[in-house]
């Protein structure tokens, strides 16, 4: 596994403070003890890059200001040390205390907010398409264009929904 830290200067009042605070997560705890990744990045001002690698990443722990998050080899490119300090940066603001961030290298044991965002998404589409399936007046235009041989109409980007309404290339 590869580790790298990130470990910004604390102010006074914030090394004072850090003891005294605990995380609270926005969320429900995921059960690990760790709060919800998730729920903790909804209430971060994260955007752009930063955004995407904590949406890849895995809170495995946050005890003490040490926050230990795991990022899935395949999206190891995202891993920088300016995107890691903006997340750190952003965990400080939202905190009001010290943190130090490590982002290992690994395998995630839960899914990721990334993962269940494209999850949430894939579900939609489903749905959105079983719902045009079943509807009366798309099965009708999907009939009337079966019953024709001539195909060549399809061809044109004019009738590109028909095309798709039809499943046919």
């Amino acid at each position: 596994l590869f580790r790298s830290t990130v470990v910004a200067s604390p102010s006074a009042g914030a090394v004072a403070e850090s003891a005294a605070h605990e995380v609270k997560p926005s969320r429900p705890s995921s059960g690990s003890g760790a709060p919800d990744w998730a729920g903790v990045l909804q209430a971060l001002d994260l955007r752009g890059p930063a955004r995407q690698l904590a949406d890849n990443c895995d809170l495995q722990s946050s005890a003490g200001g040490a926050w230990q998050l795991v990022l899935a080899r395949d999206k190891e490119h995202l891993n920088t040390q300016q995107l890691k300090t903006r997340i750190e940066t952003a965990l400080q603001e939202q905190y009001g205390r010290e943190v130090r961030l490590t982002i290992t290298i690994g395998t995630p044991t839960r899914a990721t907010p990334a993962e269940i965002r494209k999850a949430s998404e894939n579900q939609r589409a489903r749905e959105a398409r079983e719902a045009i399936e079943s509807d009366p007046a798309v099965q009708a235009v999907q009939a009337a264009f079966r019953s024709e041989e001539h195909t060549s109409e399809l061809q044109s980007h004019l009738n590109l929904v028909c095309r798709l309404l039809l499943g046919k290339k």
